[in-house]
C-alpha cells in the first residue's frame, strides 16, 4: 500500500462506483493499519461522506470497528 501511495498523482481521496474511498474502505473493514498510513497523507479527506452520508469514523462505528473508531477519532 504504501508504493502505491507514493505514486505520483495518486487521489486519495477517489471513489469507486459505490463511492467508497480508500479510507471508508479501511475504516468499514477494521483494516487499522491501512487507516493510519492513509491518514498521515496530508490530502486525505477524513470528512468525506459515503452516498449515505457515513464518513470513515461514523461508519467504522456502526459496523463495530472499536479499534478503527479510535484511529479515526
Amino acid at each position: 500500500m504504501r508504493l502505491l501511495l507514493s505514486a505520483p498523482g495518486i487521489d486519495v481521496n477517489l471513489e469507486n462506483q459505490q463511492s467508497y474511498t480508500a479510507l471508508l474502505c479501511a475504516a468499514a473493514n477494521g483494516h487499522t493499519k491501512c487507516e493510519r498510513l492513509l491518514l498521515n497523507i496530508p490530502e486525505i479527506d477524513v470528512n468525506l461522506a459515503h452516498d449515505e452520508g457515513f464518513t470513515p469514523l461514523c461508519l467504522a462505528a456502526f459496523e463495530g470497528r472499536t479499534e478503527c473508531v479510535y484511529v479515526s477519532a
